[in-house]
């Protein structure tokens, strides 16, 4: 494999583990091992949104490629894939063409549908109400409340709202949610089933690969992972605040 192919081998790589949310030492230290294992070294530079790298073969020539990250979402099953990829082409150094096979074949790999999003958001917000100490009402409303949210969440993504405009939207959701049932049920525990709801929205992911970044020394990536998870909880505080100071002036 010539130094071209390994380029456009690794940056695709790294790319797609970026784009389904990878940690950025992941990404860098996957390539670079790839590139160790044809007998090349790599120059990694990623964060968030952009990847950069630069291979250099036994004769000092070099060759640099720029990848954009424009959208990402959380595909851990391709993640776990990319990575068996990964060990597998250190393992056995296969050709390109067998690669490139390998990342159409992870391509394909079956997304969770909306129905299946909509299952598992209703689930967990019902288990999280009994969680927090709610009662059937709670878990009922809450389930409700999850499917409501996800359903929201899918349509502002479609409708490319952004970050922080879908977190809003979806934590104005979560309140409004609970105030609605509150009228046909006042025994509701409201707290409980805000709270629940909520949880679908928490940036947890977020907030932990930016610790993992800055423990492993990668400042910039963690500091800027923190900011997004800083952002995203802004967005849903705003979102219930301004929800609940509408309905109630609304209802009184």
């Amino acid at each position: 494999m010539n130094i071209k192919q390994l380029n456009d081998i690794t940056s695709e790589i790294g790319f797609l583990l970026l784009t389904h949310g990878a940690e950025i030492h992941r990404v860098e230290d996957t390539i670079c091992r790839i590139a160790a294992a044809y007998g090349m070294q790599a120059d990694v530079f990623a964060i968030p949104a952009s990847l950069v790298v630069t291979i250099a073969d036994r004769d000092g020539k070099t060759f640099t490629k720029t990848r954009r990250v424009y959208y990402r979402d959380i595909n851990l099953d391709r993640v776990d894939a990319l990575n068996a990829l990964a060990r597998r082409i250190c393992a056995d150094t296969p050709d390109e063409q067998e690669i490139t096979r390998a990342l159409a074949v992870i391509a394909l790999r079956p997304a969770y549908t909306l129905p299946q999003q909509l299952l598992a958001a209703a689930l967990s917000s019902g288990a999280f109400a009994l969680l927090f100490g709610g009662g059937l009402p709670e878990a009922v409303i809450a389930t409700a409340a999850g499917m409501l949210v996800r359903w929201v969440g899918a349509v502002m993504e479609k409708l490319g709202g952004g970050l922080l405009l879908n977190n809003i939207i979806g934590g104005a959701v979560c309140a409004l949610s609970a105030a609605v049932a509150l009228q046909f049920w006042p025994a509701l525990n409201t707290a409980v089933v805000t709270i629940s709801t909520l949880m679908l929205l928490v940036p947890g992911l977020a907030m932990t690969n930016s610790m993992r970044d800055l423990i492993a020394g990668d400042l910039v990536t963690g500091v800027m992972k923190g900011t997004e998870a800083t952002v995203i909880a802004a967005g849903i505080a705003i979102g219930v605040m301004c929800s609940l100071a509408v309905w109630r002036g609304v209802a009184g």
